[in-house]
């Protein structure tokens, strides 16, 4: 399973970024309707898979979610769909985890505005949300320019 997904996480870095948001987005609703454990695991195994490209192409992926986050759904399923993302991430190795507010927190800046307020502040509310010694357990991975914008400090 995990070979196929690798493989779909490529052929998406690679298509145009008009393809790429119509794809990510597609992916991102499947998650919605999941329980919340299911949406975190499957999450967990995307979030996973895109750790194993190159640093550019993780970002490329990162922007494209950002984007259809904030532009392709409303605040409730956005905050379930970050929700899911941040519980992904209290399970995944730390490295897995650094990279990946390493990418958000280097591609949030690209963003135009409007997605950036979105986004930043479904995932403060999200942050709020998570158990507390998970939530520690994050914040510890965080760099200070995520922990900033996630947590206000």
């Amino acid at each position: 399973m995990s070979s196929m997904l690798d493989e779909m996480v490529k052929t998406l870095a690679n298509v145009p970024e008009n393809q790429r948001r119509e794809m990510v987005k597609a992916r991102l609703m499947t998650f919605i309707d999941m329980g919340e454990n299911e949406r975190a695991q499957s999450i967990a195994s995307m979030v996973a898979a895109v750790h194993k490209l190159d640093r550019d192409k993780v970002v490329k992926l990162t922007y494209t979610r950002l984007e259809s986050l904030a532009e392709d759904f409303d605040e409730n399923s956005r905050n379930r769909l970050i929700k899911g993302h941040m519980m992904a991430l209290t399970g995944l190795p730390k490295e897995i985890v650094r990279a990946e507010f390493d990418a958000i927190g280097s591609t949030i800046p690209q963003c135009h505005e409007g997605c950036r307020t979105k986004d930043v502040s479904s995932m403060r509310k999200v942050m709020e949300q998570i158990p507390q010694d998970r939530r520690a357990g994050l914040a510890q991975m965080l760099p200070e320019s995520a922990k900033k914008m996630l947590m206000g400090g």
